[in-house]
């Protein structure tokens, strides 16, 4: 239950819902029953959601109530539910600009979004010039991994195990090598870039502002 209730109220936080279906999600949940004074459903209907400043409280109680790791999960979860529900080529190349800077955002490290971040550098790179990969391969490669991330959530979820869900992913490898062989068959130079550490990326980070990079 307890996790239900959070993935509504951060639905509610990006508008995915409005005020009405959560207010009868939560008042749903109570059920007569005497509610803790420490739990998340009881500071949920301490809100007063008929106030202009609801949004302002529910962030901060999301933000106290949520690790990073659940609130990174729920915008993954999230972005991956509703680009399957309208997902032609404008809005694939959104998503993986999306996708590209949210990974690194977070240092390189998460491979359930490195998928995202590896499309759309094929996806540039079309944009460049250089046919690494056709657009309507990248979409679809799109949409097979937002089903796999789907379904990765659904398993972590009950659970509320998001150190799994965002850290033990496994990679699929099968796209990056069917790239290298196209690349390899039509002489084109290629070069993935390795993972850089947080301090790097930093470095990397100040050297633009500084622009000596």
């Amino acid at each position: 239950m307890n996790q239900e209730i959070k993935q509504k109220a951060y639905e509610l936080l990006i508008n995915k819902i409005d005020v009405n279906t959560f207010e009868g999600v939560i008042y749903g949940l109570v059920d007569d029953k005497i509610i803790d004074s420490k739990s998340l459903l009881f500071d949920l209907i301490s809100i007063n959601y008929k106030s202009e400043s609801f949004k302002e409280n529910l962030k901060k109680l999301v933000l106290n109530s949520y690790s990073e790791e659940e609130l990174l999960s729920l915008k993954i979860y999230e972005n991956c539910l509703e680009f399957l529900k309208k997902n032609g080529e404008q809005e694939t190349f959104y998503f993986l600009q999306f996708f590209a800077s949210l990974y690194v955002d977070n240092s390189y490290e998460l491979d359930i979004i490195y998928q995202f971040y590896f499309l759309n550098t094929r996806y540039d790179a079309i944009e460049n010039g250089y046919s690494l990969m056709k657009k309507d391969i990248i979409i679809r490669k799109t949409q097979e991994h937002c089903e796999k991330v789907l379904n990765w959530f659904e398993i972590n979820r009950e659970k509320e195990d998001w150190d799994t869900f965002l850290y033990e992913f496994i990679k699929d490898n099968v796209l990056e090598e069917e790239t290298k062989v196209y690349a390899r068959n039509n002489q084109i130079e290629f070069y993935e870039k390795e993972p850089v550490s947080l301090f790097t990326a930093t470095l990397n980070i100040i050297k633009g502002i500084l622009g000596i990079r």
